[in-house]
């Protein structure tokens, strides 16, 4: 009989057994423009002056750019020393940015794109105060990915597997882009991390158990996502609440209770109404602000008259090539494919959920249109995959065809033969 610490433990083993391979064998997250502000705000939360924090910021970014291009230089047929090339490397680095005060622009409209960001550097205090600045980023991904790795369990046995197929999500979400994006010291590990403690609530409350953990978990989700990125918070409690409505209609018309919907549906409707309300409150860099950093590169330029025009022209440019290569390396299609109908047949709420978080995830390139960006902005696209594809063996059991009625034993010699003409039926 399994005491609840084994059943405990089975939730904690792909985490664990992911944070100690990426202690051995892992390169550590790569520092991001994006990480060095983050850095920066945490070391000011630290007390530390704005020069010195950003002096502190830059010594990781320097060093992780040197890094990888002494592991890239090393494969060269002759390669150089790399010690001394590493060196030189970051040296250059750090004299190139050591007097700008960002890796990019002080424009303040730019930055207050990530000063409106408040919760994640809050979240790095601790592990920079303890850890120091490199070491804390990269313990800082590595407890938000295990944190997510376990969320994922809590979906999925909510949603009615079994642990040992639950933990089998784990390895999915991992394995997958999003694993990877959880470790980078950027936003995406902590919202994905509100994602799934969301859909945990809301398919908590469709479910019927515990209405009031399920709608606090639920709600306290979409507020940490606001905080850490409200830019993403917002399409998501849109996408929630339209998903959950649609589910709660479509229970209606077939004369079955949709309580538990309805609940999730308001938690997600008051959340967008409050989401969209706090942006020009506080505020908040809009739309407007975002398109002209894209256009302008980083306000690098005069802003331009046509930033919806342009946002169309590249939408369709980047597209067609994306449909492209999907048809070229068409793994990502399929999979998805395949994780939708195991969700259709065995978990119809959460395939909804899940399709409606990848929508967001879609959103987010459509408002940024950029090769470089894209996998970053759409990591939610495979949140179907990782949480689907657990379902796929249940679906085809369900699927399978029964075995045929075994065939009458003959009929004895001595019975009366059925006469000509008679039925048998």
């Amino acid at each position: 009989m399994k005491t609840p610490g084994t059943r405990a433990a089975l939730s904690l083993l792909v985490p664990v057994v992911y944070v100690l391979l990426q202690l051995i064998v892992g390169t550590g997250p790569t520092v991001w423009p994006d990480s060095t502000r983050y850095a920066r705000a945490a070391e000011r939360h630290l007390g530390a002056g704005r020069a010195d924090a950003y002096a502190a910021a830059l010594a990781p970014f320097c060093a992780d750019r040197a890094e990888r291009a002494a592991r890239e230089a090393a494969l060269r047929p002759r390669p150089p020393e790399p010690v001394s090339f590493r060196a030189a490397r970051e040296e250059a680095c750090l004299r190139a940015y050591a007097r700008s005060g960002d890796v990019t622009t002080l424009d303040p409209r730019y930055q207050s794109v990530f000063g409106s960001r408040w919760a994640y550097p809050w979240t790095l205090v601790p592990f920079v105060a303890g850890f120091g600045l490199a070491d804390g980023l990269r313990a800082h991904g590595l407890v938000t990915a295990a944190g997510c790795a376990l969320l994922a369990f809590g979906v999925l046995r909510a949603a009615g597997l079994g642990r040992r197929t639950s933990a089998a999500g784990q390895v999915v979400l991992l394995a997958s882009p999003l694993g990877w994006w959880s470790l980078q010291p950027l936003t995406e590990g902590l919202v994905l991390a509100c994602v799934l403690a969301a859909l945990w609530g809301a398919v908590g409350l469709v479910r019927g158990a515990g209405r009031l953990p399920h709608a606090l978990l639920m709600a306290g989700a979409l507020a940490g996502c606001f905080l850490v990125r409200y830019s993403t918070a917002l399409p998501l409690c849109a996408a929630l609440a339209a998903a959950l409505a649609a589910h709660g209609a479509a229970r209606v018309r077939a004369g079955r209770c949709a309580d538990g919907f309805w609940r999730a549906a308001g938690i997600a409707g008051a959340g967008l109404l409050l989401c969209a309300g706090a942006v020009p409150l506080l505020g908040l860099p809009s739309t407007a602000v975002t398109l002209q950093d894209t256009f302008t590169v980083h306000f690098t330029s005069a802003p331009v008259p046509d930033p919806w025009s342009r946002l169309w022209h590249l939408n369709t440019a980047f597209w067609s090539g994306w449909w492209g290569e999907q048809a070229a390396r068409p793994a990502y299609l399929v999979l998805t494919g395949a994780a939708v109908w195991a969700l259709r047949l065995r978990s119809p709420a959460l395939g909804g959920l899940c399709c409606a978080v990848a929508l967001v995830g879609f959103a987010q390139i459509a408002a940024h249109p950029l090769a470089g960006e894209a996998e970053r902005l759409g990591v939610l696209g495979w949140l179907p995959v990782a949480l689907g594809l657990p379902f796929v063996p249940g679906a085809l059991r369900g699927r399978a065809p029964r075995p045929r009625t075994p065939e009458p034993p003959a009929e004895r010699a001595d019975r009366v033969p059925v006469e000509a003409g008679s039925s048998a039926g």
